[in-house]
């Protein structure tokens, strides 16, 4: 972490790549090294670069000059000067002092995870329920983008449409009910760009294209991103958010954490999810065909339904 900070203290902007391809070579990382990934199939070390960013503008060490884009602050130089020595986030005590951080966050999601397993129970309950749908409205997204399925038909008042999808997912409301066709055009348009993954691009790019009633619904971006792929996108909503105690809707903060959830209860997710392998392989027979890697889609699922739970209570 403390090398971030070096590398930005000439006090000029940086972007998110820039900052990683420095960083890497500065440690000498090995193509093979910087190409490693984890579940979600995010590089570990951009994830890494990324939480670090993550904690440091928490702490009022860096600023945000654009989408992508840092910039160190005069707390953060001063904070420099006096740490020359590699730090991590829980020794940050006083930065991180703040009324959503009570404690780093490995010890807030370990504390919470632990007293409270029966939300794991409630939450594969939630899968097992919705699990067959959300497969459907995935496929159907999927189907929809390669052409097989055309938008009048997409647009239809049936189960698993895109307009079914908005209703059950709760974000009908976040968008004008008269504009759905060129709600999905434009998101056809943004998947085929170069960052399809860009959850707050999105939200501004729905905003700026008048979607969304003048306001940024990062909730609406991430659940129609997370159609697109399945695979790495986690939905972000008020009750996630609540898990997290995190008041920011920036999707570029949450991601990471959801990443380091995983991570940290990598454990109990497998053990639950294998309580129910038998069920959940039934309900996959009829998608196995369509949908690559749907062990990931599972887990990316369950962990959607118990971040809703825990949220929730």
């Amino acid at each position: 972490m403390i090398p971030y900070l070096r590398l930005i203290s000439d006090r000029k902007e940086w972007s998110f790549q820039e900052i990683i391809e420095s960083l890497g070579n500065q440690f000498k990382l090995s193509n093979t090294e910087r190409q490693e990934m984890i579940p979600s199939g995010q590089k570990i070390f951009d994830y890494r670069v990324g939480y670090s960013r993550t904690i440091f503008k928490r702490a009022g060490f860096i600023e945000s000059t654009g989408y992508g884009y840092v910039r160190i602050t005069n707390k953060g130089i001063e904070f420099l000067s006096k740490n020359q020595a590699l730090i991590n986030p829980s020794s940050m005590k006083e930065p991180l002092k703040n009324k959503d951080i009570k404690a780093p966050l490995n010890q807030r999601l370990k504390r919470k995870t632990a007293i409270d397993k029966f939300c794991y129970i409630e939450a594969l309950g939630n899968l097992l329920v919705y699990y067959k749908s959300d497969l459907e409205y995935i496929r159907n997204f999927q189907s929809f983008k390669k052409g097989l399925i055309n938008s009048d038909k997409y647009l239809t008042k049936a189960f698993g449409t895109f307009q079914d999808f908005l209703a059950e997912f709760k974000i009908a409301r976040n968008s004008d009910k008269t504009k759905r066709s060129q709600l999905l055009n434009i998101t056809n348009k943004w998947i085929s760009g170069q960052d399809p993954d860009n959850v707050d691009g999105f939200a501004e790019y729905l905003k700026d294209n008048n979607l969304t009633f003048g306001k940024t619904m990062t909730s609406l971006a991430s659940k129609i991103l997370f159609l697109n792929n399945p695979w790495k996108v986690t939905p972000i909503d008020s009750r996630a958010r609540k898990t997290f105690r995190l008041r920011s809707n920036s999707y570029s903060e949450y991601f990471p954490i959801v990443q380091d959830f995983i991570l940290t209860n990598q454990t109990d997710i497998k053990y639950y999810l294998d309580s129910v392998h038998i069920h959940l392989t039934v309900i996959e027979s009829s998608f196995e065909n369509d949908l690559k890697e749907i062990n990931l889609i599972r887990q990316n699922r369950f962990v959607d339904k118990i971040l809703w739970t825990m949220g929730q209570s």
